[in-house]
Formats: C-alpha cells, structure tokens, sequence
C-alpha cells in the first residue's frame, strides 16, 4: 500500500486535525474546571469572612463597628462577584463538554471512515495481486510455440 490513494490521505490528515481539536477541547474544559473550582473556592472563603466580620464578639466603639461593617459589606461583595463568576465558569465548562463531546463524534465519524477507506485500499491491492497473478498463469499455461514465434 505504498501507493496510497488521496481519499486515504485526506481522511489520515483530518484525523491529525480532529485529535488536535479534541487536546485542544480537553485543554479548555480543564481550564474551566478549574477556574470554576477556584472562584467557588474564593467565593467560600468569602461568604465565611464576611461572616466572621459581620459578628461582633465584643463591644466596640461606633468607629470601629463601622469600619468592620464597610470591611464585611466588602467582603460580602467579593462573595456575590466570586459567585458571579463561578457561574460564568460552571458555564463555561458545559460549553466545554459539549465542544468536547462533538470533537469527539468527529474523531469517531472520522476513524470509521478511515478504517472503511484502509479495508477498500487493502481489498483493491489483494485484488491486483491476484490478477496479476491470473496474467501470469495465463502467460505460462500458453502453447510454447506461440512464445517461439514472438521470439523470432
């Protein structure tokens, strides 16, 4: 199969692409994985300070209750727009899958093409082989005189 035909060079170059396409899928989807995990993270920590803020455990003076109060208002907004962009995140990571899950049923539509294209190719040559080999039985089961007289 020296020879290989176009289609089948075709198919072998828009695999190369497809499984390019889908590391590249795998690669994004991680990405959103994380920053998902990472603003859900801050988003916690957040809510949690913020929390911890907005209690007062011992009795304050009013300038410092206020400045605790505008720290933990700080902190909760910190929180709402950490969650913001966990959603954004949880978002995008189903974009992600989704992207992911069709590169894949490319690369599947793709390989089975080629392997239909591999059995064709290998069919069309095991029938050359034969053929030729049919051409050469013939040539030798022919009357010897009728090689003679091409020799002359």
């Amino acid at each position: 199969m020296a020879n290989k035909s176009k289609r089948l060079q075709f198919l072998e170059r828009n695999r190369r692409v497809a499984a390019i396409a889908r590391r590249e899928a795998i690669g994004a989807l991680a990405e959103a994985q994380a920053s998902e995990d990472q603003t859900a993270s801050l988003a916690s920590r957040s809510r949690l300070l913020a929390g911890t803020y907005g209690r007062s455990s011992q009795d304050m003076i009013g300038h410092d209750l206020a400045h605790r109060g505008v720290f933990a208002a700080s902190l909760a907004g910190i929180a709402t727009d950490a969650e913001k962009a966990r959603k954004e995140a949880a978002d995008q990571r189903v974009r992600s899958v989704n992207t992911l899950a069709a590169r894949e049923q490319r690369l599947d539509r793709i390989d089975e093409s080629l392997a239909g294209e591999k059995r064709e190719a290998n069919r069309a040559a095991e029938l050359r082989e034969i053929t030729d080999g049919a051409v050469l039985a013939r040539k030798l089961l022919r009357p010897a005189a009728k090689h003679d007289r091409n020799r002359i």
